[in-house]
């Protein structure tokens, strides 16, 4: 289960790697596109979802709290 992710590529949103499908922002044209690459192209989707839930769990709140923690000690 899952939802593949389109989205713009402003601010953070592009350290999400290959988590999700990027557009231009301002698109409505690369965007429509982008959603209908994922609606028609099933492997896409996978590599989407599978990539997605793997950058969930590599960025937990726990995760997140560490490497806050070791940057701080590090300065």
């Amino acid at each position: 289960s899952g939802i593949p992710v389109v989205a713009t590529a402003v601010g953070g949103v592009p350290a999400v790697g290959d988590a999700a499908l990027l557009v231009p922002p301002g698109s409505a044209e690369a965007a429509a596109d982008a959603v209908a690459r994922v609606a028609s192209d099933a492997a896409l989707r996978q590599r989407l979802l599978e990539a997605g839930f793997e950058h969930a769990r590599s960025h937990t709140l726990e995760r997140e709290i560490e490497r806050v923690a070791e940057f701080m000690l590090q300065s």
